[in-house]
């Protein structure tokens, strides 16, 4: 899907569809699709996973287009102390 993993950071994001093996993590259905035929991106944020702990997700650059551009994701975070979403443009 033209997404890599920063190899600087300590954990990796995969590509995924169905349940994870973490309780209650994981999405039933994709966003796209409403089914559990689509994929989505996932990071296992449980042990051994450290506090400030990063995975990052990086695209080529894409270019400006006249009239702008949107950028358009939807995301699910559950869990206790699963830290933060930053997104850099």
């Amino acid at each position: 899907c033209g997404y890599k993993n920063d190899a600087t950071a300590e954990f990796t994001w995969s590509r995924h569809k169905g349940a994870t093996s973490s309780s209650s993590t994981g999405a039933t259905n994709d966003h796209t699709y409403g089914t559990g035929i689509g994929y989505y991106m996932y990071i296992e944020t449980s042990l051994p996973r450290q506090p400030n702990d990063k995975a990052r997700l990086i695209t080529s650059q894409y270019e400006a287009v006249a009239g702008g551009s949107c950028l358009q994701f939807f995301y699910h975070m559950w869990g206790v102390d699963t830290g933060a979403l930053n997104v850099y443009l």
